[in-house]
């Protein structure tokens, strides 16, 4: 069981990382051709969506799993809010009709996915 939800945070932190990665470079194509795109900014007006989503998500996750540690789910709340973002971002630049809960909902996911990882289990 924590080999697969190894494998599941792992490709989940993969895609968020891309994602992050492809925010950025988008945003820098698109100002190198001169267009004026709407400044990405991380912690801007995608961002309360995002946190909701990843919220929700890790109060699932401490629901399920009976654990709550402020410094951990700290991380397991700030890291899926951001990343939220970046995919919101990728998916509204890429998309013009882009679906508006994907930054919300992959959030939550990778909420629940850090919320139950066993980090300090002996």
């Amino acid at each position: 069981m924590a080999s697969a939800l190894f494998v599941l945070v792992l490709a989940w932190n993969v895609t968020a990382c891309a994602a992050q990665g492809a925010a950025i470079v988008l945003h820098v194509r698109a100002r190198r051709r001169g267009e004026e795109p709407d400044t990405w900014n991380p912690f801007g007006r995608r961002l309360p969506l995002s946190a909701v989503g990843a919220a929700a998500g890790l109060a699932v996750a401490v629901t399920a799993t009976g654990r709550f540690a402020l410094g951990v789910d700290a991380v397991a709340l700030l890291w899926p809010a951001l990343a939220g973002v970046a995919v919101a971002e990728v998916a509204a630049q890429r998309l013009p009709t882009g679906p508006r809960w994907a930054g919300p909902a992959f959030a939550a996911v990778g909420a629940v996915l850090l919320g139950t990882v066993p980090w300090n289990d002996e």
